[in-house]
């Protein structure tokens, strides 16, 4: 479920069960088929797509982050942009543990900025 960030929210998106990304195509015979789900994005909104990683990460007394406890990370943080988005919450992960996590944490995030000239778009990445 990625999370969208939009004004002062940060929520799980609901999306449909399918099989993981790049999935042989002989494992995908029992496997739901995969389907798209569309979202309108509007200036200003992030989306915020990560790995299992990032919410099995766990705390010896709070269990596991889930996506959820990203999402209050995500708006904990929304106030920086870019990397510097990133790295607060790859920090706030980190702090959530209380240790270094056992499984890769990959993050991504897609911002919708008001319109930007092409020419502009290389100085406007952090």
């Amino acid at each position: 479920e990625p999370i969208l960030l939009r004004g002062e929210a940060a929520e799980p998106v609901p999306v449909p069960s399918g099989p993981p990304l790049l999935t042989a195509p002989e494992r995908l015979a029992d496997q739901p088929e995969r389907r798209n789900v569309e979202l309108v994005l509007e200036p200003g909104d992030r989306l915020l797509f990560y790995t299992e990683g990032a919410i099995e990460i766990a705390h010896p007394e709070r269990g596991f982050l889930e996506p959820a406890g990203l999402a209050a990370l995500a708006r904990e943080h929304r106030g920086f942009a870019g990397m510097s988005f990133l790295e607060h919450l790859v920090a706030g992960i980190r702090a959530f543990s209380e240790g270094e996590p056992e499984d890769d944490i990959v993050l991504l995030t897609l911002e919708v900025r008001d319109s930007v000239a092409p020419a502009r778009l290389p100085e406007a990445a952090d």
